[in-house]
């Protein structure tokens, strides 16, 4: 069910705060989800992070937070190196902050940590998604010829956001050229330039698509490469206040807008607490596979969301696509058509660079 269906028509310019619903299981439940798979050697790592330390079985190590995070990060990452699990359980309680859990499971990546996973009381998720299956491929310069663009890539994203009071979700998908690399893939950064030349019809499906790509190659405003989508009254998702929200239900909302399992990337701001952090993983697992959950770090928002968010239905968000589709190739094909008319001098001696080359 799309989460925004169960919340307050959008009269306010912000999510209403929802009171926690008795029928709904708290964030730690006393149920346990399927544990991490044991080493053959010494079985899943536990890092339990309590107070200001992290405890590795009788081990202890303190420091956070502290003055040198990067000294705790190396002594948690030579404890689990010499460990030589590959099987690792982030262990917090709810009110820690994801600037410290992200800090231990930074720890356990450069001790040779290969699967995390995560828990709060005694509900354990993951493990989260590789980054290389989430990050597509990152584009340089096209050096002379264009790369055989295919189709269009849908990423969408989650950040966690909160202030002194409140936490909240917002969300955006951000569309990628699939280029056919040996096999499809997805590029970050590839100019319009670089596109081998193609049709709306060959990159597009779906209702709108197509009909807003050609408007967009017959003069109409380009659309953008990110869009934030959120359900029908424009809010991913209620205020989180306290206690979990009933309808915390960010993958129902997702899946309305046209995510498809493992299309999601999780990026929490450092002082959100693990508790809605932790939540969102489990909601995103029985709804949409686990996410991808980058380790990078965010700081700073602009307060609440406003029930705004253009795309709340997985139409408007292919008209979307097929706006930004069509500004691409417009773009690409003038690009073209200049570098045609107007190629760079060469002085004596030079080769002239190829269309697209850059120097």
């Amino acid at each position: 069910m799309n989460v925004c269906l169960l919340m307050l028509a959008c009269s306010s310019p912000t999510p209403p705060d929802v009171e926690a619903d008795p029928t709904v299981a708290p964030a730690a439940p006393d149920t346990v989800a399927p544990a991490a798979p044991e080493s053959e050697a010494t079985g899943p790592l536990v890092l339990r992070l309590r107070g200001e330390e992290v405890q590795i079985g009788s081990q202890v190590v303190e420091g956070l937070p502290g003055p040198d995070p990067a000294g705790v990060v190396e002594a948690l990452a030579s404890l689990v190196r010499a460990s030589a699990a590959e099987a690792v359980i982030i262990d917090a309680p709810a009110e820690a902050r994801w600037l410290h859990v992200r800090q231990v499971a930074i720890s356990a990546r450069e001790g040779g940590a290969t699967s995390l996973y995560w828990r709060l009381g005694q509900l354990t998720v993951g493990p989260t998604v590789p980054e290389e299956r989430s990050s597509g491929r990152l584009a340089g310069a096209c050096r002379g010829e264009r790369l055989p663009v295919i189709g269009v890539d849908r990423r969408y994203t989650v950040n966690l956001e909160a202030n002194a009071e409140v936490s909240w979700a917002r969300a955006s998908v951000t569309f990628r050229p699939v280029v056919d690399d040996g096999e499809p893939t997805p590029f970050e950064g590839l100019e319009p330039a670089c596109w081998q030349a193609a049709s709306c019809d060959a990159l597009l499906e779906g209702p709108g698509a197509r009909d807003a790509c050609d408007a967009a190659t017959s003069g109409s405003e380009p659309g953008r490469a990110r869009v934030a989508v959120g359900g029908s009254s424009g809010c991913l998702a209620p205020l989180w206040k306290g206690t979990r929200p009933a309808a915390w239900t960010i993958g129902e909302a997702l899946t309305g807008v046209g995510a498809k399992e493992h299309d999601v990337q999780l990026v929490p701001e450092a002082r959100v607490t693990w508790d809605v952090v932790h939540a969102t993983l489990v909601n995103l697992d029985e709804t949409l596979g686990m996410p991808h959950l980058p380790l990078s770090l965010l700081q700073g928002n602009d307060g609440p969301p406003v029930c705004d968010a253009p795309a709340r239905s997985t139409p408007d968000v292919l008209r979307a696509a097929g706006s930004w589709v069509g500004g691409q190739l417009v773009e690409g094909s003038s690009l073209g058509r200049r570098d045609h008319a107007h190629p760079p001098e060469a002085t004596a001696g030079e080769d002239t660079p190829s269309a697209g080359e850059t120097e």
